[in-house]
């Protein structure tokens, strides 16, 4: 991943985006861009307490319970202010809400490159 010379500042809104290689499809069932939503979601707090693949499997009430704890007891990171999903790519428009010594984007885009949306 190229390195980015203008560093990500606290309180600033954030244009990603992201394409298949040679314009190919990213998303292919509806299945698809909801994992890709969730996982922005989830990865969206400081500490998730557990591994994304590990929350899928929780029941639905397990996971309402968790989100509802990680809204409560965690900063959010980024706050999503809008997203579009199209089959070949995606637009985030994220705003930096606390510092992270990581680059939360890099974060955020890693996670959807190494998991099978």
């Amino acid at each position: 991943m190229a390195s980015r010379i203008t560093p990500i500042v606290t309180n600033e809104y954030y244009h990603i985006f992201n394409r298949g290689v040679a314009r190919q499809h990213i998303f292919f069932l509806k299945h698809d861009y909801q994992q890709a939503l969730l996982g922005i979601e989830y990865y969206r707090f400081s500490k998730p307490t557990i591994k994304l693949s590990r929350f899928k499997t929780l029941a639905r009430n397990e996971k309402e319970k968790l989100m509802s704890s990680l809204n409560q007891d965690y900063p959010e990171l980024a706050q999503i202010i809008s997203y579009c999903f199209m089959p070949n790519h995606f637009h985030l428009l994220l705003r930096q809400v606390i510092y992270l010594r990581e680059n939360l984007l890099q974060l955020l885009l890693l996670h959807l490159h190494l998991h099978k949306l």
